[in-house]
């Protein structure tokens, strides 16, 4: 390999270290400083998110200084919408940023142990996709959280509703008690209204945020009830009972076919496995895949049909209802 090439991955990878290294130190000097102060100033509200105020970091700061020039296009409030939806606390210039740069990284991190151009194009794209991979877990982990809480706030609330409240005192009264996402939605539901935004168009926007098929069921009933009365803490109860049937379901259904989700990975995951298995211990019986055009292009046709056989596998097992 090239010394020049050699010295500069070095060089970039120990700036980052540096960078990293100061910006932890900073961040533990500030650390108990911070949290002090958050239990003066924060709100009640803040308090029961259990996310304390943290220090702006350097490393935030690089991150939105890379991605800053794609602030102006299109996609950017996809991300933007992508990101409220997995509760990842970072801006649109600050996420492209963290994947320009985890893309050179992969990029050069192979480049460095293989000494091969397509390799290193494997770890650019690698780097670019994870972190738009943890976002996505984040996506999914947080809707499963909310699917689980919206049954029970909402029995908590047909109580409330029986009680004596009204439906903003039985929602700010849920919002206090849950600490998962659903509080949180709440609490910013029950913001917006404070802050002078109408009642349905308040729901409405946590409908959006949500987008949970349970909860714009729930938003539904109570908007139709504002408009024509009705009991509303009953149909709350049904639509808990629906709630909790469904889940259920989903459960059993999930078992019934983790067989088959089980065998799509290992057989999707088995000629990734072989080809880098061979690649490592025979590089010579694996160079044509990587040094003709021939090659190149039956690896575009694996690669192809491997996404199709996921996608047909997916679909098979994922039972819609």
């Amino acid at each position: 390999m090239d010394p020049i090439l050699i010295i500069s991955i070095l060089v970039f990878l120990a700036l980052s270290l540096s960078i990293f290294g100061v910006n932890r130190l900073r961040w533990e000097q500030k650390e108990g400083l911070t949290k002090r102060l958050d239990k003066v100033v924060s709100s009640p509200d803040e308090e029961a998110e259990g996310k304390p105020g943290m220090p702006s970091l350097e490393i935030n700061k690089l991150f939105s200084s890379v991605g800053k020039g794609f602030t102006g296009l299109s996609f950017t409030k996809k991300i933007e919408i992508q990101l409220d939806k997995a509760d990842v606390l970072l801006r649109v210039e600050e996420f492209l940023g963290m994947n320009i740069c985890t893309a050179i990284g992969g990029g050069l991190l192979l480049l460095l142990l293989t000494n091969n151009t397509i390799y290193a194009l494997l770890g650019l794209l690698l780097g670019a996709s994870l972190p738009g991979l943890f976002v996505y877990r984040q996506k999914l982990k947080r809707a499963e959280m909310l699917s689980e809480e919206i049954g029970e706030s909402l029995t908590g609330m047909s109580n409330s509703l029986r009680a004596g409240y009204s439906f903003q005192q039985a929602m700010d009264l849920i919002a206090k008690e849950t600490q998962g996402p659903l509080g949180k939605e709440y609490r910013r539901t029950l913001r917006e209204i404070n802050l002078g935004v109408t009642t349905d168009q308040a729901l409405q926007n946590l409908v959006k945020r949500v987008n949970n098929e349970d909860m714009e069921l729930m938003i539904s009933t109570v908007l139709i009830q504002r408009s024509i009365g009705g009991n509303l803490a009953e149909i709350f109860d049904k639509i808990a009972d629906t709630i909790r049937q469904r889940i259920r379901m989903k459960g059993e259904i999930q078992v019934l076919t983790a067989q088959g989700r089980i065998s799509s990975w290992i057989i999707g995951a088995l000629p990734i496995v072989l080809l880098i298995a061979i690649s490592v211990l025979s590089p010579d019986y694996m160079s044509m895949f990587f040094e003709t055009p021939l090659g190149w292009g039956l690896l575009a046709f694996a690669a192809v049909s491997e996404v199709i056989g996921f996608i047909l596998i997916k679909k098979v097992t994922n039972i819609e209802f």
